[in-house]
């Protein structure tokens, strides 16, 4: 199918456009001593293969001329310096072939006929009384003869027609040869208002019948209001029709231009067809008011400002020279109004393609679609799932058939580009009704009722820009912005959901990606799977196990298959993991089209298969549930049994994560966490407590204090029948220590005095440092409670401490948002940038104790978090672990406090507990461990090595380490009470587990 008509004038089509880029001539060109500006209009030669550029210049710096302009695509790109200004041509008079008079004109477009002759248009100065004209002249400038205009487009008494530099901007010639099309750039004053801000504006396009150029029809069409005010509320501002170009008899494109002052121009290109329009030349206006008066019908192609670009003063537009896969070159040029300080002569290109490409091919055989940044007219499919108002919009469509390559999804997300046009007929529908192909001339099909909104089911034609979709450094969803969107049957059977599990594909188990995605390989590495099923229906075949809890957000992560095929599994049902198995198999479900979704836990599975449309968002892949979920069953995991217990001998720690306590919240909240301490790990005799904050809670509003945090906690584990606990801890400088905005996060020591003597030794300020001095009986700390290295830039924060940039080995295996490990072992390789500098974290507190005499040192940490490094299932593979090089730093220097203890005493006791924010596999751990201290956790059976579950991998981020002289004069025990993390929101204290730890001094080793 040709691009353009053909001399019978059968409807042509557009399927596909895209950019090809911009040039600018340079400022002041002069061609034969005249001043090159002013270019309104652009006619194709292809004789000569030039285009032939109007100026708008009415004769005040040369003669009225127009140009020939070369524009060279260097393949199939135009960039700088594809521009050439070759001739320049005046416009001479009919009779004496003398140039046109200086005044009398304002030329502003341009066509060429087959002939050779040419066709121009002036608006002329209405308020200065001269007419518009359209006239044709000889290739050599010449005018051959002036076509009449109707009277209502000539100045009249009072201004009562034309509007003053709003008449004449378009003029196009018919491929047939049959036509000449002129529009005014804003209504004529008797027709209705210019456009502005909410007003649109009735032009007439004027149809003149050639050869003989009479007046053949006039049509109504509508410019869009203003799409923006100006910086001044009463600032210029003006939209208007700027160019039309003929693609056959009744189907034009349309250039509409808007510019206001102190924002600057939008340009937008339509496709008008004329068809079903009436005949409004007898209707003297206003137009507009009849509601039986149908205007032409425009639908939006491309919005230029989706390119990203300045764009200038865009007014003339013309079809070039093919390119070498048969698309057809548009050109468009702007008016610099020749004003070299302000305002350029840009150009750019297009390529206009009439093959519609069917969603697999918008997809393609990757993470990004080979179509990006195109605008694409006529897609097909049918609409699988739609998103409300209130959740962003949008809808799925996926197509009814596919190409039989698994590699390429047959799925596409759709978002709005603006107010959807929910249209009534398809500008693309094929010989028998179905969605168009491209292959063949466009006819018109049975339009259903006209849709007033979207639903699953409906078959739909689908016009807008490809783009790729997503957060910094997750990976891109490809996407199709919507323009136009027209149903074409409702009540269209989906296509069947591909199964996942069960006897349908299965997902890579522990390879995420390991070549950089330098290949696409759907069968071994999980994010090129889970990337051929975008924007698809897939079924997880049942039962669906649940290994992430129900989140704050309403959604929970899943496998399929029960997990069956899951490579490690926690005692309750979770998925642990572990060093090169992110576990990519799992799969978050996004509750938004079914109401929300159940509250359920680690271990419950669902009852049946569960049907939705896969996406990707927030570093993860996640099937949006669009069809009612089977019936939850929950599991009843054994209940929670710390037998570990305090006495005479023994001693009990603890260290838990509060998550951002604060003394305003609820007693509720209060009570569930003093019920986990004294129900759940039975009232430790010392506990460690992290995410303590200030009284104030998140409001920055200077206090820094936390005792009314604390005195609420204590008052709530004794009324639930636990201990009186003392505290210590040191309060930080306001905003000092990171964690929640305000909230002045802290860690804290609760101990029970009747067990445990806390030794005091004041003067530990926020920013006054711990150290070790020799004591009678051994090493002392010089402060306790005191602050581990408050003033290191570790811990306060400094943007010059980075990771190193080059000769940096990558870890082994990359980081996620938690610290999850990359899919598999890759070899070492140079990372180039740098990741950014260390920010503000809180400072460990050490304290010295005695039981029963012997004194314990116990260091109180909560390490920097994980926020700031790669996505798990990010674009950067291996993720980089920015974060992690702050935490090794942090980890030395805890670590150079216990070796101080241990020059002192070798046999020192000394416990370093906390949240680490770091996983036993990572080097922060092997920094803080050296040689002098002992992970405790190394002792917790792996399927029980969790305290933390995030995005539904059953994590460690908690620890207790030792010193080997603790070990040797004490039995240790150690257990995690699984109280929290395998719990959903509404279910839980904390979102850590605490962890137990028993030093049985009465059976030395």
């Amino acid at each position: 199918m040709a691009l353009l008509g053909t001399a019978s004038g059968r409807a042509t089509d557009i399927g596909l456009i895209e950019f090809l880029g911009s040039a600018e001539l340079p400022a002041r060109t002069i061609l034969e001593d005249t001043l090159v500006g002013g270019l309104s209009g652009l006619a194709w030669d292809p004789q000569t293969g030039r285009f032939l550029a109007i100026s708008d210049d009415p004769g005040h710096r040369g003669p009225v001329r127009f140009y020939d302009l070369e524009v060279q695509l260097a393949g199939g790109r135009l960039e700088e310096g594809g521009l050439r200004m070759v001739d320049v041509t005046p416009l001479r008079q009919q009779r004496r072939g003398r140039p046109l008079r200086p005044g009398t004109s304002d030329t502003e477009a341009i066509v060429l006929r087959s002939d050779g002759t040419l066709f121009v248009a002036s608006e002329g100065f209405a308020d200065d009384g001269v007419p518009p004209f359209i006239a044709e002249f000889g290739r050599d400038g010449r005018q051959l003869r002036e076509l009449e205009l109707p009277r209502r487009f000539l100045p009249g008494p009072g201004g009562a027609a034309v509007r003053h530099n709003l008449a004449f901007e378009s003029l196009t010639v018919t491929p047939s040869g049959r036509y000449l099309y002129a529009g005014t750039e804003n209504a004529l004053r008797a027709d209705g208002p210019a456009a502005d801000l909410a007003v649109g504006s009735p032009v007439r396009l004027v149809r003149f019948e050639l050869p003989g150029g009479r007046p053949a029809g006039e049509f109504l069409y509508v410019v869009e209001p203003m799409p923006f005010p100006p910086a001044d509320p009463d600032g210029f501002r003006v939209n208007g029709l700027v160019e039309l170009l003929a693609l056959d008899d009744e189907t034009l494109l349309a250039l509409e231009r808007a510019w206001a002052a102190g924002v600057g121009n939008a340009v937008r290109l339509y496709l008008v067809s004329v068809g079903g329009a009436n005949d409004v030349t007898t209707v003297e206006g206003p137009l507009g008011v009849d509601p039986a008066v149908r205007p032409v019908e425009k639908e939006l192609l491309v919005d230029l400002g989706e390119l990203g670009i300045r764009l200038d003063n865009l007014e003339g537009m013309a079809l070039g020279p093919p390119l070498e896969d048969d698309r057809r070159t548009l050109v468009l040029v702007s008016d610099d109004n020749f004003d070299p300080e302000n305002q350029v002569t840009q150009v750019l290109a297009l390529a206009l393609g009439d093959r519609v490409p069917p969603v697999p091919e918008l997809q393609g055989r990757g993470h990004r679609s080979p179509h990006e940044g195109v605008w694409v007219r006529g897609v097909g499919g049918v609409v699988t799932a739609v998103l409300p108002e209130a959740a962003g919009g949008g809808f799925w469509l996926q197509a009814e058939a596919g190409d039989g390559d698994t590699g390429t999804s047959e799925g596409l997300c759709v978002v709005p580009g603006g107010p959807l046009v929910l249209g009534e007929s398809d500008p693309l529908a094929d010989a028998s009704g179905g969605p168009g192909t491209g292959d063949d001339p466009p006819t018109k099909s049975v339009a259903p009722p006209p849709a007033k909104s979207l639903a699953p089911g409906d078959r739909v034609i689908v016009s807008g820009r490809v783009e790729e979709r997503g957060r910094t450094g997750e990976l891109p969803v490809t996407c199709l912005r919507a323009t136009d969107v027209r149903v074409m049957e409702r009540g269209v059977a989906l296509p069947a959901p591909l199964l996942i599990g069960g006897a349908g594909r299965r997902p890579p188990g522990v390879v995420f990606e390991d070549d950089g995605f330098e290949s696409f390989d759907p069968e071994d590495d999980a994010a090129d799977f889970w990337e051929s099923l975008e924007g698809m229906r897939v079924e997880l075949a049942q039962p669906v196990a649940v290994v992430g809890p129900t989140s704050r957000f309403g959604d929970l992560v899943v496998l399929a298959d029960g997990g069956r095929r899951a490579a490690a599994r926690t005692l309750r049902g979770g998925l642990l993991l572990r060093a090169g198995d992110p576990n990519p198999d799992l799969l978050t479900l996004d509750g938004r089209l079914i109401g929300g979704l159940p509250e359920a836990a680690v271990g419950d599975r669902l009852a049946g298969t569960v049907t939705g449309v896969l996406d990707y968002a927030f570093g993860t892949y996640r099937l949006v549930v669009s069809e009612p979920l089977p019936p939850l069953e929950h599991a009843e995991p054994a209940a929670e049994e710390i037998r570990l217990a305090s006495g005479p001998g023994r001693l009990t720690v603890a260290t838990y994560n509060l998550e951002n306590l604060d003394a305003r919240d609820s007693e509720e909240r209060f009570a569930a966490l003093a019920s986990s301490i004294v129900d759940g790990i039975g009232a430790p005799d010392l506990l460690a407590l992290q995410e303590v904050q200030d009284d104030s809670g998140p409001e920055d509003d200077g206090v820094v204090g936390a005792d009314g945090t604390l005195g609420q906690l204590t008052a709530a584990i004794a009324a639930a029948g636990g201990p009186a606990y003392a505290w210590r801890q040191i309060d930080p400088e306001d905003g000092a220590d990171g964690g929640e905005p305000g909230g002045n996060i802290r860690v804290a020591f609760l101990f029970r005095s009747d067990r445990l003597d806390f030794v005091d030794r004041p003067g530990g300020g926020a920013l006054d440092a711990v150290s070790v001095a020799p004591g009678d009986d051994g090493p002392q700390l010089t402060l306790s409670p005191g602050r581990v290295a408050p003033r290191d830039p570790a811990f306060t924060g400094d943007p010059k401490m980075v990771t190193p940039g080059p000769k940096t080995v990558a870890p082994d295996p990359g980081q996620g948002d938690s610290g999850e490990p990359a899919a598999k072992r890759v070899a070492p390789r140079e990372i180039g940038a740098p990741a950014p500098g260390f920010g503000p974290s809180r400072k460990p507190l050490a304290a010295e104790l005695v039981f029963e005499g012997r004194r314990l040192f116990v260091i109180n940490c909560h390490l920097t978090s994980k926020r700031g490094d790669d996505p798990l299932f990010g674009v950067r593979q291996p993720p980089r672990p920015n974060t992690e090089p702050q935490r090794s730093r942090q980890a030395r220097l805890v670590r150079e406090l216990v070796e101080a203890l241990l020059e002192e005493d070798p046999e020192a006791h000394v416990l370093v507990l906390g949240d680490l924010n770091e996983h036993e596999f990572r080097p922060p751990l092997r920094v803080l461990e050296g040689a002098v201290l002992v992970n405790l956790m190394e002792r917790v059976d792996p399927a029980d090595r969790y305290s933390y579950n995030y995005r539904g991998n059953s994590q460690l981020l908690d620890h207790v380490l030792a010193s080997r002289g603790l070990l040797a004069a004490a039995v240790v025990r150690v257990d995690i009470a699984h109280l929290n993390a395998d719990l959903p929101l509404g279910q839980r204290a904390s979102d850590h587990d605490p962890i137990v730890v028993e030093l049985d001094f009465t059976r030395r080793r």
